[in-house]
């Protein structure tokens, strides 16, 4: 049972997952989803989705450490545009529609050998995804993307951590481009700190942010304890490097020369009502027009 209400966002969600469907370990899993966004509060272009999504997945667990997963999802998305919508959302929803049906069919590999699931100083995960809309659905599209994490241990005191977050995603059949309202951002604390929320990336007709059918992501951390020893065992500090960006490969070519990068400081600490995590990012070759925001806090899950 999930829910997330704020200006920008409203999720409600209901899920469960038996993890012993069969007696050889295979899971089912159903998900309701509904969730509601207003771009503009993200400063990013001026729209908003209202989405509805019913699901079943199945997981397979290959070995100890890796699964393997497949599942479907019936969407509804409806665009509502606001005041003063950008030219290429207007061509969109004069061409397309403002209201969609889409089916998908996904698929998913999953790896974690880590020796915790808060703060590791060993092991790795990864998750591979793909997903495409199939016959029967109003749009044609599919993305795939690839996340990895692996923690090395230096010392007793220090770890390295590096990850590596690869997204692309394109229209197929009648759709030359993957949907806007589908596209990946980055900017923020899970991506690039040091740079605001989503603002990366090519921009709209307007200025705003829009995303972008490829994102390129990765981060090197060290990561250490607290001085404090009474503290060690919920936070943990960092020094962090983030690179990455996305782009529009459909317009224009992939140009590794605009990748963002950001140095800085940050902690994550474990508190009684969920993880916390605080970042200060000092962007090392910002652009003229680039958003930038150096202190920056995340509140439910670890970076």
């Amino acid at each position: 049972l999930g829910l997330n209400t704020s200006s920008s966002n409203t999720l409600y969600q209901l899920s469960y997952t038996n993890p012993y469907y069969t007696v050889d370990g295979i899971s089912r899993g159903f998900n309701l989803k509904y969730r509601k966004t207003d771009f503009a509060e993200f400063d990013s272009a001026d729209y908003r989705t209202d989405t509805g999504t019913f699901g079943v997945n199945f997981g397979i667990p290959i070995s100890e450490f890796n699964r393997f997963g497949f599942g479907f999802d019936a969407e509804y998305i409806k665009v509502k545009l606001g005041s003063n919508p950008a030219d290429e959302i207007r061509d969109f929803v004069d061409t397309q529609g403002d209201s969609f049906w889409n089916f998908k069919a996904n698929v998913f590999w999953s790896h974690d050998s880590r020796n915790s699931a808060i703060f590791p100083t060993s092991g790795s995960s990864s998750r591979f995804f793909a997903n495409a809309t199939i016959p029967g659905s109003d749009l044609t599209f599919y993305k795939v993307g690839l996340r990895h994490r692996q923690y090395i241990p230096l010392n007793r005191t220090f770890t390295l951590g590096m990850y590596a977050d690869l997204g692309f995603g394109d229209g197929y059949g009648d759709l030359d481009r993957l949907p806007f309202f589908d596209n990946f951002f980055a900017g923020g604390y899970t991506t690039v700190r040091g740079f605001k929320r989503n603002s990366l990336g090519p921009r709209d007709s307007n200025g705003d942010p829009i995303g972008g059918n490829l994102r390129v992501v990765g981060n090197l951390e060290l990561l250490f304890p607290p001085p404090i020893k009474s503290m060690q065992k919920s936070m943990r500090m960092a020094a962090f490097f983030d690179i990455g960006n996305v782009y529009n490969t459909t317009d224009s070519n992939f140009d590794s020369g605009s990748l963002r990068y950001s140095v800085g400081l940050a902690m994550t600490w474990l508190s009684p009502v969920g993880i916390l995590t605080i970042g200060y990012g000092f962007p090392l070759n910002d652009q003229e027009g680039d958003d930038t925001e150096s202190f920056q806090f995340s509140f439910g899950t670890s970076f």
